[in-house]
């Protein structure tokens, strides 16, 4: 992005040739379900809309990278972490209902870098790849994914975009 945006803090654990392990701090997100009709941007536009200002206290809040996707069973969930200088009850409160702020807990994740397109036959490639590369070390994950992504794709050329995969790891 053209303007250093906050980044989630986090504790370099191990580095390995083609992943690392990394302990991030408890973190607040603002998020809202993608239904698999609506597509990401339609996700990215709502939480946009509450941290320009559409919340109870017409408050802007400042963007932060990177941009969270996460799979449940039937849709894609899209998280924005909140600045860090933020406590949950400080937050104002988004006026549209299908985002939600919540606090996440303290989370070991192995972490695989790439950049390009993130396009979900990549991203699943990638995914399958990292999972068997992750098991074939002996570490245990949880089974849940999460992209991250903090370049802008309307302005990022994509070899120079900045994408991760982080595989949540068992405590």
């Amino acid at each position: 992005m053209s303007r250093k945006l906050e980044e989630p803090g986090f504790e370099l654990i191990q580095v390995h040739d083609e992943f690392e392990i990394r302990k991030y701090k408890k973190m607040i997100h603002a998020r809202t379900l993608i239904m698999n009709n609506g597509g990401n941007s339609y996700g990215f536009r709502k939480i946009a809309s509450y941290i320009f200002g559409k919340n109870d206290l017409s408050k802007n809040i400042a963007m932060t990278a990177p941009v969270q996707i996460s799979q449940n069973k039937d849709n894609s969930v899209m998280a924005f972490s909140m600045p860090s200088k933020y406590d949950i009850d400080e937050l104002p409160k988004p006026y549209d209902e299908s985002v939600e702020i919540i606090l996440n807990p303290e989370m070991r994740v192995a972490v695989m870098c790439f950049s390009g397109l993130s396009g979900k036959r990549k991203v699943t490639k990638l995914i399958n790849k990292f999972k068997k590369i992750i098991n074939s070390r002996g570490i245990d994950d949880e089974g849940e994914v999460t992209l991250a992504l903090y370049d802008n794709p309307g302005t990022t050329l994509p070899f120079n975009r900045r994408n991760e995969l982080w595989l949540h790891l068992k405590s």
